[in-house]
């Protein structure tokens, strides 16, 4: 550490870098209010996106909430010797987020525990062909309607998220 002087008030400092010119952040301000100097701002992202994004964050919250209270893991349900005890309940997508077509689609989602998403050894990320057998067995309809879905392409424009946002809240409401 080398001792510098301050370019604002002129006393000596233990500079912490080569860079250093001054003493605090207090001595930077004022030289830079001296100077006329502004903070940088960021770069605003265009509004279309922001608007998009706000959207898709909002249908993703909506999808995640849409029936929790009385949701339980399907797995602790349907296999008792795989039950374990949890306080926490995660909504799992069966086909990804990437899919626009059923990222908000109520039957491409499944209520598990932890455990059962992603920690534990027959969870739907650990073992995901375990899971797809357990979906045919336990929920086949929905199983051979994300099947018959999943490589339709959507547009995902600010239109078609308000009218998810829209269905969702209607259903949350319910």
């Amino acid at each position: 550490m080398k001792t510098k002087k301050c370019k604002q008030c002129g006393e000596e400092f233990l500079a912490k870098s080569s860079l250093s010119k001054f003493c605090n952040i207090l001595c930077k301000q004022e030289h830079d209010k001296l100077k006329g100097r502004k903070k940088r701002s960021k770069v605003k992202k265009p509004v279309s996106k922001l608007k998009k994004t706000t959207l898709k964050r909002k249908a993703d919250n909506l999808w995640r909430s849409v029936g929790k209270e009385k949701a339980v893991c399907e797995i602790c349900k349907h296999y008792p010797e795989l039950k374990v005890n949890y306080t926490q309940l995660q909504a799992h997508h069966i086909i990804g987020r990437r899919n626009m077509t059923l990222r908000w689609d109520l039957r491409n989602r499944s209520w598990l525990c932890p455990v059962h998403h992603t920690f534990g050894v027959k969870s739907a990320h650990s073992d995901p062909q375990w899971f797809i057998d357990y979906l045919k067995e336990y929920r086949l309809d929905d199983f051979e309607y994300l099947e018959s879905v999943k490589n339709t392409i959507t547009k995902v424009t600010d239109d078609y998220l308000i009218e998810k946002i829209n269905y969702l809240n209607e259903i949350g409401s319910d």
